[in-house]
């Protein structure tokens, strides 16, 4: 079936790939794009959708890292 398809044709232009290695390569080459591409559009929604409550995960954020305090933040609680 796959021996006359786009596969073939593609995998003898690669170099003579076997097609179901060309495919697992596509795979595991598309894997590592979106694991890099990822953060950049993660970050960009996680932006829009809590740009009202922004600044306040910014400032946990920055007292989390600084290591200096001790953080105590209630859950559930009304702020």
């Amino acid at each position: 079936m796959m021996a006359n398809g786009y596969d073939a044709t593609l995998s003898a232009q690669l170099g003579g790939l076997d097609p179901f290695m060309l495919m697992g390569l596509s795979t595991i080459g598309m894997m590592a794009v979106g694991w890099l591409i990822g953060p950049i559009f993660g970050n960009q929604l996680f932006s829009l959708a809590y740009r009202g409550v922004l600044a306040e995960f910014t400032a946990v954020s920055k007292a989390v890292h600084s290591g200096g305090h001790r953080l105590v933040v209630r859950i559930g609680s009304d702020m």
